[in-house]
């Protein structure tokens, strides 16, 4: 084979390499275009998701930045409520001090009514004997006038007169009775309607105390407390209920005795009228004006006595009336103090739901803070491995550090 020959042959087998090499060179340009727009349409998409992140992550920032404020904020709330709690607990303390000497001024008043009634009492007693012996010299009198007829008319009217008026004190009493017996029922009733507000009180009471937490227990026993002294209050209002009956009672037996007494006496009278009818003209003219003195003695010993046991009655009557409406004073009053403790109650019942919610609410943040975190750090991670896998793939360089 010529030179000729042979290096045309060469120059062919080179050419056909040429072309060989430059149509496999083509086939991986085109491949590594390929390979270029798909990294290049995933670098598009990784860039506008990264950017998407980034935005949401500045709104994640912003939003944990302001969850910090409202943190702040709620621990400064939380401050104040407790503050509040403490001022709510210091009233509270000042207003079972008032229930206190609400309770000593009750003490107070019933001692002070206790020591009238024992006084008027006794005032009645002494009143009762001196009218006894009034009565017993009027008999002893009247047994040494009775020798005298024209005498005993006149004083069997006057006995007639004295009837009378002793039915007029009757009836006053009979009114008096009726008039204590209406007040009696009238406290009674009184009494009633606390005890009901007792019980409505205590209901809501129980229902508020069952709410409180572990801090409110001292309050629960100091509410007890007072309720115990309420009860001390209305059994002494139940001691004056029966004080009243027994007043009544001797007002009663005062009236059974002296229409027992009236009856001896007219008795009496009849039996020595009977019996000494034939002395009485003889003394007649030797006994009228002593009769008569005697008579106007005995009667105005009477008016003393009636006035007197009036006067008694009148003073009692004030007396009941003055402790009944101490009574009350101190029983209301009573009853605004525990209105107000269970007013106090609510408002701390009511803080420590705000402070328990605010507390709620600080460690939910808390507890979104370090997953905000982590959901950063994880889309950093996996922004720069994708970054490292374009920059090894020969197509850029990395886009995030």
């Amino acid at each position: 084979m010529s030179a000729i020959a042979l290096f045309s042959h060469i120059e062919q087998q080179l050419n056909a390499l040429r072309a060989k090499t430059l149509k496999d060179l083509e086939e991986k340009a085109r491949e590594r275009e390929d390979q270029l727009r798909i990294l290049s349409g995933s670098y598009l998409r990784l860039k506008d998701d990264f950017e998407y992140n980034v935005q949401l992550l500045d709104e994640r920032d912003a939003e944990l930045a302001q969850r910090h404020a409202e943190l702040a904020q709620s621990a400064g709330e939380q401050k104040k409520q407790a503050l509040a709690c403490k001022q709510l607990q210091g009233k509270l303390s000042r207003a079972h001090e008032e229930a206190e000497m609400q309770q000593a001024l009750l003490q107070q008043a019933e001692a002070v009514w206790q020591a009238q009634h024992d006084r008027l009492v006794s005032e009645l007693g002494e009143a009762r004997r001196v009218g006894e012996d009034a009565l017993a010299a009027a008999l002893a009198q009247q047994a040494d006038a009775v020798k005298a007829m024209q005498a005993a008319q006149r004083e069997a009217a006057e006995l007639q007169a004295g009837l009378a008026a002793a039915e007029k004190e009757a009836e006053l009493v009979g009114r008096q009775r009726d008039r204590l017996s209406r007040d009696l029922q009238e406290c009674q009733r009184r009494v009633s309607e606390l005890r009901q507000r007792q019980a409505e009180v205590s209901a809501q009471h129980t229902e508020v105390t069952s709410a409180l937490h572990k801090q409110s227990e001292e309050l629960q026993q100091e509410i007890a407390a007072e309720r115990a002294q309420r009860t001390v209050a209305e059994a002494s209002l139940a001691a004056l209920a029966a004080s009243e009956q027994r007043l009544q009672q001797q007002l009663e037996q005062t009236q059974v005795v002296r229409q027992a007494e009236k009856r001896e006496a007219e008795k009496q009278l009849e039996a020595l009228q009977g019996r000494h009818a034939s002395d009485l003209a003889a003394a007649d003219a030797r006994r009228s004006s002593e009769r008569a003195q005697h008579a106007q003695q005995a009667e105005q010993q009477a008016e003393r006595h009636a006035s007197r046991v009036l006067e008694l009655q009148r003073q009692l009557d004030e007396a009941v009336r003055s402790g009944e409406a101490e009574a009350e004073a101190s029983k209301a009053a009573a009853i605004r103090s525990a209105q107000r403790a269970d007013k106090l109650a609510a408002q701390l019942d009511s803080a420590q739901h705000a402070a328990a919610d605010q507390s709620c609410l600080t460690k939910e943040l808390q507890a979104d803070i370090p997953h905000s975190h982590v959901y950063f750090f994880t889309f950093k991670a996996c922004a720069q491995e994708l970054c490292t896998m374009a920059a090894s793939s020969g197509w850029g360089s990395p886009i995030y550090t």
